[in-house]
């Protein structure tokens, strides 16, 4: 089957443009993926670091109101899933959630360890059934551990910047693509155009007409032809 040349312009332009934007958005939306995931871990440490340095004489002294106090202003961020100060027993002595006070406190299975910095271990686990950056933080008295302090932060807030961010990519992408196809159907036109003259003056040719003339005014190769 014949096909046009401006077609064929049309698919090969088309498919590189969609390689090409395909992998810059791949690239664009993992580095963007990156910065939120960064950003998260900075604020879960921050909060756990500075809760950490608060806590020590409120637990000695067991001021559980001023501990809660300090989980409560942890838990005002929008991401905190639940935040809570253990003693050294493990004994939960504020929590976000009060049903847990006074219950033990068991450390869930975490995985993808990705860092251990200023002492705050950072770690990710699944809490009913939706994976959270888990942030631990010895809290220490003269270099004693009297307790610990968890903070666990959703990922939520990535998930829809990534879908807002991928929005915004298939729109331009759509756009881009269009814009594409304009340009390679002009492009196919400008080459296929004299191809079509130059194919009528030889069959002209082929049949005796010697005084049929192809009429292509260009200064490149087709012009040439054309004139030749």
């Amino acid at each position: 089957m014949k096909i046009p040349i401006f077609l064929k312009f049309i698919f090969a332009l088309t498919l590189v443009i969609l390689v090409v934007i395909s992998t810059i958005s791949y690239y664009m939306l993992q580095q963007q993926k990156d910065h939120f995931t960064d950003q998260l871990i900075s604020l879960g440490r921050s909060l756990a670091r500075i809760t950490a340095e608060q806590a020590p004489d409120k637990i000695l002294a067991e001021e559980d109101l001023t501990l809660f106090q300090l989980i409560k202003n942890v838990a005002a961020e929008k991401q905190v899933v639940f935040a809570l100060i253990a003693d050294s027993k493990g004994k939960i002595k504020a929590h976000s959630e009060i049903g847990k006070v006074n219950q033990s406190w068991i450390v869930p299975e975490s995985s993808n360890l990705t860092t251990d910095q200023d002492g705050v271990r950072v770690s990710r686990i699944t809490k009913a059934g939706e994976e959270l950056l888990f942030f631990e933080k010895p809290i220490t008295f003269q270099k004693i551990k009297v307790g610990t302090v968890a903070v666990a932060i959703s990922q939520k807030k990535i998930q829809g910047n990534i879908e807002d961010a991928k929005g915004f990519v298939w729109l331009l992408s759509l756009v881009i693509v269009i814009i594409g196809m304009l340009i390679s159907f002009v492009l196919g036109l400008y080459f296929s155009n004299p191809i079509l003259r130059l194919k009528d003056g030889t069959e002209a040719i082929s049949v005796g007409d010697f005084e049929h003339r192809v009429n292509i005014f260009r200064n490149d190769e087709l012009g040439d032809l054309g004139h030749a």
